[in-house]
Parts: structure tokens; sequence; C-alpha cells
């Protein structure tokens, strides 16, 4: 199984099958924050005019070196200083409200974050053109994984932790209560919705299976059989074509949605992330213990390039961007995200973030990629447009999975020992500040005996 997604058998209230469960890697480090100078410079520097924003510039941040020489100014090591890549414009994003005008000035309340960059409540965090701040949260389920968001705003959570019941959760995005749960044999892993957001396809490695619930109810519509561990899966940009990655098989299964008809394809040991091109080109399968990526010509149905020695350690999960222009791959054993040309196939860049990076997804503009950091308890947002990033940490224990609202107004994250889903709101320019939810998580780690935490 996957580093840091083993079960411990002393907790009793996770109900994988005991053949799973396995010890974690050692106990993670906590962020530390030097607290007194920096409470004493936010309550001075935080009220200040809003002149003094127009830096950006802030703790966590990596810059890009105009010097040329591959080292990014104050960057850790790792990070690739490159040229500004082509602005990402998102043909499909979806209309903005009225209201909404990309020039207005944040207004004067938005008060700048002087800890760390650390998102809080009230508090919000500067990075290149956008504004975040910590929205609210609550509970979740056992293990909460993947977290996916249609197009009207419902918010689904896949509870891992739970065998054979309470499998994947439906969100009510507004008061943060469950409206919907589904339930069947297995445990649920991830999750993809179907194009015209009536099906929400879930894996269920224990069954060997991709089932097709109905995104409303969450009743069971349609199976099919994959490989042995399905993980993480894509849909075709028409919705006909499934792809599963097989983590015990080293194969990806493509399905024919509406005969059911399934195609293996072997790719590398372990493949997990699975992100299918919007031109239906190529299919980019990220291996976890091979350390590389195989790129599937979807024509032919064959892979074409295995990407290998391209300084990811563990590369988990992908996302193409949206423009159609670049892959990015989280590397999990590292604290990296590299990122391919779709022209070449080839990486050409490594951007640092957080420690142990999981989930990747991009803003429907096109503007921002969002990583959930597993080992560091953060999220960090990479600007697309400079190819830098800024680590934010969150009230939460081990951040695994992360999506985007299709307005782009939210960031749903959810902790898997923390069993939160956490919502951070981004500011855009023309909206009102307005509140917070009275719902908030804790941010703390709730593994049964602790152990880990």
């Amino acid at each position: 199984m996957e580093t840091g997604e083993r079960v411990m058998d002393a907790d009793r209230d996770l109900e994988l099958p005991a053949t799973w469960f396995g010890d974690p890697r050692r106990a993670r480090r906590r962020l530390i924050i030097t607290a007194a100078l920096v409470a004493a410079i936010a309550v001075n520097v935080g009220l200040l005019a809003y002149g003094l924003w127009g830096g950006g510039g802030g703790a966590g941040e990596v810059a890009s070196s105009p010097s040329g020489d591959g080292a990014a100014a104050g960057a850790e090591p790792g990070a690739i200083a490159v040229a500004p890549a082509d602005a990402a414009v998102a043909p499909d994003a979806p209309p903005r409200p009225a209201g909404y005008d990309p020039a207005a000035p944040p207004p004067s309340d938005l008060v700048r974050s002087a800890t760390l960059g650390e998102v809080k409540r009230n508090r919000w965090v500067h990075f290149g053109a956008g504004y975040w701040r910590l929205w609210g949260g609550a509970l979740a389920g056992s293990q909460p994984k993947s977290v996916t968001v249609a197009a009207s705003g419902a918010v689904y959570v896949t509870n891992t932790g739970y065998h054979d019941r309470d499998n994947v959760d439906r969100w009510d995005p507004v008061t943060l209560e469950v409206a919907a749960t589904a339930q069947f044999k297995g445990n649920a892993v991830e999750q993809v919705l179907s194009p015209d957001q009536h099906t929400l396809y879930v894996s269920n490695f224990y069954h060997q299976e991709v089932l097709a619930l109905d995104a409303d109810t969450l009743a069971v519509t349609r199976r099919f059989h994959v490989g042995k561990v399905p993980k993480h899966m894509a849909i075709s940009a028409d919705g006909r074509t499934l792809y599963a990655s097989n983590w015990d098989s080293g194969s990806t299964t493509i399905i024919d949605i509406a005969t059911g008809d399934a195609q293996d394809i072997a790719v590398g040991r372990e493949p997990r992330g699975t992100a299918a091109s919007a031109d239906g080109t190529r299919l980019y399968v990220v291996n976890f213990d091979s350390d590389t990526i195989s790129v599937i010509d979807l024509a032919t149905r064959r892979v074409v390039k295995t990407l290998g020695k391209v300084g990811c350690d563990a590369p988990r999960h992908a996302v193409v961007t949206r423009d159609d222009r670049w892959v990015l791959v989280t590397c999990y054993h590292g604290r990296n995200v590299v990122v391919i040309d779709r022209q070449t196939d080839e990486v050409v860049r490594s951007i640092t973030v957080g420690q142990g990076p999981k989930t990747i997804d991009v803003s429907w503009d096109g503007a921002f990629a969002y990583t959930a950091d597993y080992t560091a308890h953060s999220m960090s947002i990479i600007d697309l447009a400079t190819w830098t990033a800024k680590r934010v940490p969150l009230p939460i224990w081990r951040a695994s999975g992360l999506a985007v609202s299709h307005d782009d107004r939210r960031i749903y994250v959810t902790g898997w020992d923390s069993r939160s889903l956490v919502v951070v709101q981004r500011w855009l320019p023309g909206d009102p500040i307005g509140a917070v939810s009275p719902r908030q998580p804790t941010g703390a780690c709730l593994r049964t005996n602790g152990d880990g935490c």
C-alpha cells in the first residue's frame, strides 16, 4: 500500500482489511512558527494602508531568478527557476458572476497575514495576484481521501477508512453538512465526475471494480471490473471513456462506458495518478514505485514514452492544466511538482512545494495550481504564470485530497488524520468580503491511539 495511507491495527474504527495494516513511517515533524516577534509585526504591518500590499512577496514564496543560473532567489534546494510560461488561459472557464471586476483592488479590510503565510479565519494570505483565507471546515468520516466538486457546488468526499459502509458523502457547500451517503461493499478511494455531472465514478479497490453512482442519490447504478487495487481515474472530455489505474496490477484499464468493454495496458509499478489531455490524444499515468511517468497514445492505446529519472521520487498524482499545455505531477516522497511540456512530452521544470505533496488541482481560470501537502499539513499555491510557489499551513493533519470549485472561490482539502474537510476561500476581484462559516476546523489529529500524530 502507499506510504502514509496504511491503517494501524490499533485503530479499531478504521475498517480496512487486516492484511493491509502496517505501521506508518517516522512521526512527522510539525511546523515551528516563531510567535512572539511575528505576532508583534502582524499587529502593526497587517493594519497598514492598502498601498503596502503591492509587493505580494511573503514568507514561503519562491521567486524566479532573473540571473538565469537555475536557482530561484531565496528558493529551497530542488527548485528550478525558469522564464515565465505563456499565460495560462482556460478556454472552458465558467462565466464570472455579476460584479466581477478583474481590475478592482482588494478592499482595505483584507488584512494580510504576517504569520509565515498561515491561513487563518478572517486573515488573508497574499501571493502573486491572489488572496486566500480559511473559510470553514467540519469533521468528516474515517480517513477522508478524495474530494470532488460538482458544477452545482456539491462536494463529494470518499471515506476510505470505512469498510462496507458510509463510503462516500455528498456535502452541502454552504452549511458543510452531509446531504447524502453512499453505501456499498468495499472501500472507496478516488472519484471522478462525468462531464454532464450526472454520474460519480468511484474506485473500489477491495472489490477490483469502479462503481458508477447517481450523483444526487449516491445509489450504485453500474459496476465495471478493473485490475487489482484500482486507485485514481480520469474521464475523457466527451464522457465516453473512463481510465482507471490499478495499483497492484501495474496496469491502466480503459473502459468504454456505453458498452462496458475494457482493455488493460501495462504501465509501471504501482500506477496511481491518471490525467487525460483535453484534446483526447494522450493519457499520462504516474507510477509510484517505478518513479516513472507513462505516456499513452489514446489513438493506438500504446505506451509511446516512459519518462524516468526526472527528479520525482514517488510520483503520485497528475493533472493537465486548463489550456491543455502542461501536465503537473506531484512527487510524494519529496517536496516538489514536476512539469511536463505537452508539446514534447518531456519534463521541463520542477517547483518546490510543501513536503509530501499528494493531490494537485488547477483553478478554472488557469491562474493557479494547488497541492495538498501530506507531511507538511499544508496547501501550496503555484502561480502558473511565473512558476513560483507559496506554502500555507492549514489547521489540518495530513492533507490528502484537494479540489477547486468551478467558480474558483473555494479550495477543499481533506485531512487524513484530522478526519476533516477544510475550506479555503479565494477572493476574486469585485467580490465582497462576506462572512466565514460558523463551522471551523480544529486541526487536531484524531488517530484512535495517537500513534503517528
